[in-house]
């Protein structure tokens, strides 16, 4: 069930998202892939001593629509939640790898640092000799499968988003889009 986050003020909290003015609706920035990017940002983490996304099936039972948090109430769980996404983000960083450069055409390789070992091969675009050995990797970086880099990106996305919304002492409302 993809699921989507919407903050806007208290009283215009039973208002459809949809017609709500841009300046009196808040949604947190999210990768377009994959679909379900916002379950897989809640997992793991906790809201007021239950997992995340338990309290969202809980709040939306049956409905489409429902206030997963409210300010003041529920504005010390909504930050905690805020800071573990943020740590679950960074703590989950990905593989480091060397990279080097085509010196004809540019293109780019990485190979994990684990892997790396001295040798010579052929570019995919230009068939020109490409040295990979470590003593002459251009640089480091990090890995990671599209699936999680955009799992760590709405994490950011949504512990920001959060911040934001208690900032303005608005309501978080969870919807459930088929």
């Amino acid at each position: 069930m993809p699921l989507r986050l919407i903050s806007s003020p208290a009283h215009k909290a039973t208002t459809r998202p949809e017609t709500l003015d841009v300046a009196d609706k808040l949604e947190p920035a999210l990768p377009d892939f994959p679909t379900d990017v916002t379950e897989r940002a809640l997992a793991g983490a906790e809201f007021a001593g239950r997992r995340a996304l338990d309290r969202v099936r809980t709040v939306l039972g049956s409905s489409t629509a429902a206030t997963f948090a409210s300010s003041p109430a529920d504005l010390a769980p909504t930050l905690r939640l805020a800071d573990q996404l943020e740590w679950l983000a960074r703590s989950e960083p990905g593989e480091r790898a060397y990279t080097w450069r085509c010196a004809q055409c540019e293109t780019r390789y990485a190979v994990p640092v684990v892997l790396a070992r001295p040798v010579t091969i052929r570019c995919d675009r230009c068939s020109a000799p490409v040295d990979l050995k470590p003593s002459t990797a251009e640089g480091e970086e990090i890995l990671m499968d599209p699936n999680r880099s955009a799992t760590q990106q709405a994490r950011r996305g949504i512990a920001l988003f959060l911040r934001e919304s208690m900032a303005r002492s608005w309501v978080v409302r969870v919807l459930r889009e088929d």
